[in-house]
């Protein structure tokens, strides 16, 4: 349970190094979430940054071992901060897969504003829900 950080590219060579499959945890996952994944798999090994472990330390089952990596204070102060105001408009992400230029044959930049993704997220809540 690492975040984008070479303790994850590190744990995931190291298990294709020994044999072992990485099953990789979104450290955004709540402790029953984990719980549910780490038993699935069958997993007799855990590693994660340290300070994520106090969320999901009663959701280990037994017999799993935790190595706890240190957190970076890089890391800690990448993914700590809070929500940001985002000015209406404002340019969600850049898809530059989306659309090809047929001249030139170059990928073109899709720019998607918040509202578009806001707008495709209702839209596919309303499809899974109405089946």
């Amino acid at each position: 349970m690492l975040r984008n950080d070479f303790a994850f590219l590190e744990a995931s060579l190291a298990a294709v190094r020994i044999g072992a499959y990485a099953v990789p945890i979104n450290w955004h996952f709540k402790a029953e979430e984990v719980a549910y994944v780490l038993a699935d798999c069958g997993a007799r090994v855990l590693v994660a940054h340290a300070d994520l472990l106090a969320g999901v330390a009663g959701a280990i089952p037994a017999g799993v071992s935790v190595l706890v990596v240190e957190t970076p204070p890089e890391i800690a102060s990448a993914y700590g901060g809070g929500p940001v105001d985002v000015p209406p408009g404002a340019t969600a992400w850049d898809s530059w897969l989306a659309g090809q230029d047929l001249w030139q044959g170059a990928p073109l930049p899709q720019p998607l504003s918040d509202m578009s993704v806001q707008r495709l997220g209702a839209g596919l809540a309303d499809l899974l829900r109405d089946g």
